[in-house]
């Protein structure tokens, strides 16, 4: 479970190890999937390319990160 407080001018976003790791695979994906093709796929904006960059900036990923995903999800 992910849980947020608001102490005076500061956002805290807390969580357990397993929510993480989803949030940092998803946030991973989210920078590294190819843009949509198709009839009825928009490509991010601006805005959304840059908050998911902002974000991805913040979690040290290792080098190794896309072989660890492949492995974790048995690809």
């Amino acid at each position: 479970m992910i849980t947020y407080i608001k102490h005076k001018q500061r956002h805290l976003f807390g969580m357990n190890n397993s929510d993480l790791s989803v949030f940092a695979e998803l946030v991973w994906l989210l920078k590294h999937t190819p843009p949509p093709i198709g009839f009825n796929r928009k490509p991010f904006t601006i805005k959304q390319r840059k908050i998911i960059e902002d974000i991805y900036d913040l979690i040290s990923y290792p080098d190794n990160y896309s072989e660890e995903l492949n492995r974790k999800n048995d690809q």
